[in-house]
């Protein structure tokens, strides 16, 4: 019975530490769904829907045809919301993504599926930030924040 009781206690303990306990996170560490939330160099893995710190507004400027071929151009701005500079920020994107060229996005960067800030560029406090690009197609393509420092 004694020894019963040590292990309940031990696994509550584990438990406990587990829940507090602010584990690394990085663009590719969380969950689909989370953001990976740093302030202060504490890191956590949050549910998009808790996060209100930044936010992405989609914007169509326009669309036409050419030689055949429909293009959307639009216009991305995020909001920082805080009172703190973002210092970096990856955006997750997909296969929807379909860029006209390698020219057709301006003032981020793009490595893969993700989307992340200049490395000069930090977003100030309360204020926002627009990049662009030209895709083939009309349909708006996938944007989701996986991650921003502060």
């Amino acid at each position: 019975m004694k020894s019963f009781f040590i292990l309940a206690a031990l696994l509550l303990t584990t438990a406990l530490a587990s829940a507090s306990y602010n584990y690394p996170c990085g663009p590719n560490n969380c969950q689909f769904g989370e953001i990976c939330h740093t302030i202060d160099q504490t890191c956590r893995c949050i549910p998009h829907y808790s996060c209100h710190d930044i936010t992405l507004t989609v914007k169509k400027i326009g669309q036409w045809t050419t030689n055949g071929c429909t293009y959307t151009q639009y216009d991305v701005i995020v909001n920082n919301n805080l009172n703190r500079n973002v210092k970096q920020l990856f955006i997750g994107t997909d296969s929807t993504l379909t860029l006209r060229d390698n020219s057709s996005i301006w003032n981020v960067e793009r490595s893969g599926d993700n989307l992340t800030l200049p490395h000069y560029q930090d977003i100030n406090a309360n204020a926002s930030y627009t990049f662009g690009f030209i895709i083939i197609g009309t349909h708006q393509p996938n944007l989701y924040i996986k991650a921003v420092v502060y």
